[in-house]
């Protein structure tokens, strides 16, 4: 069983051996241990065979075509994300409470790929104001 973990401000996870807190297969949170390497900095491409990203974030397609996918922050409250209303945006397919520094891009139709995100990779603080108030374990 994995450990369960707060994405956002996690205290969880053996960050100093690799681990990271992300998606889990029950949809909760849970701490992933490498492989692959939980290395990719956020609006880094990441895979999910290769390269993971760092602890505080997740990979989620950054096209519509799903080919390339990029490293996305998590977070609670828009000042995670530098404070820009908007910025902490929530989707009822993740978790409720948690966001994530993203603008989440439709998709499908004509011609259309499947939904995805533009990642925000400026602005954003280096630890989350919120502390992660959103999620607990």
């Amino acid at each position: 069983m994995q450990t369960p973990c707060n994405p956002v401000a996690d205290t969880e996870c053996n960050l100093a051996a690799g681990q990271a807190c992300d998606f889990g297969l029950s949809a909760a949170f849970e701490c992933w241990t490498p492989p692959p390497a939980n290395t990719a900095d956020i609006c880094a491409t990441c895979s999910t065979k290769i390269t993971l990203c760092k602890d505080g974030s997740t990979c989620l397609p950054a096209d519509g075509s799903g080919t390339v996918s990029k490293c996305v922050r998590f977070c609670c409250t828009d000042a995670d994300c530098g404070g820009d209303p908007g910025s902490c945006a929530k989707d009822p397919n993740f978790d409720p409470k948690v966001g994530l520094c993203a603008t989440f891009v439709g998709g499908g139709g004509a011609g259309g790929g499947g939904p995805y995100v533009s990642p925000r990779c400026t602005g954003i603080p280096a630890s989350p104001p919120s502390n992660g108030a959103c999620s607990v374990p």
